[in-house]
């Protein structure tokens, strides 16, 4: 038990600040959208799950096949190093249609952000937590936060991703 809190800890941390990071990226460069959300608590919740999909933490996944496969049509013997292109499933166009478009009234379906299988990642439930509570906390204690330079505010990365800056101002209001 208390090896697998340590691995959260270690492992979710930046996966999460990453992922925090890529939401306010997405939300900052759609004012109108920050500002419904603002207004509309219930449609955070969609927001995230959204945001998971679309500009996830981790773009790809490393695994090692325990056995014979086969991936469309190619056999992968077993101990094959493989490298798995979440990111990219996630915009999967047979999937999701309009894939490249962020729409958090997109019907819900599951997304591969937190891997699958034996190995889905049993920090899901909490990282989507702490993204909702950052989201919830952001827009109602920081209505006047909006971003001043694009600059390095798209995430990047092939493994990690997330904006290199986020360069904001706040103005308090009311």
């Amino acid at each position: 038990m208390l090896s697998h809190v340590r691995l959260l800890f270690a492992v979710g941390a930046t996966t999460t600040s990453h992922a925090l990071g890529n939401l306010l990226s997405v939300l900052l460069r759609r004012p109108a959208l920050a500002e419904r959300a603002r207004r509309e608590p219930a449609l955070r919740a969609a927001i995230v799950h959204e945001l998971l999909r679309f500009e996830p933490p981790v773009a790809n996944l490393p695994r090692l096949a325990t056995g014979p496969l086969a991936i469309a049509g190619v056999e992968i013997p077993p101990g094959t190093m493989l490298l798995l292109g979440l990111a990219a499933a996630n915009r999967d166009p047979r999937v999701f249609p309009d894939p490249d478009r962020f729409d958090p009234e997109r019907p819900i379906e599951d997304v591969l952000t937190f891997g699958f299988g034996v190995k889905f990642c049993p920090g899901s439930h909490l990282a989507r937590r702490e993204l909702l509570t950052a989201l919830d906390a952001v827009l109602e204690r920081l209505p006047g936060l909006r971003l001043v330079d694009e600059e390095g505010a798209e995430p990047e990365g092939g493994t990690l991703r997330h904006p290199r800056a986020l360069r904001v101002v706040w103005v308090a209001t009311g």
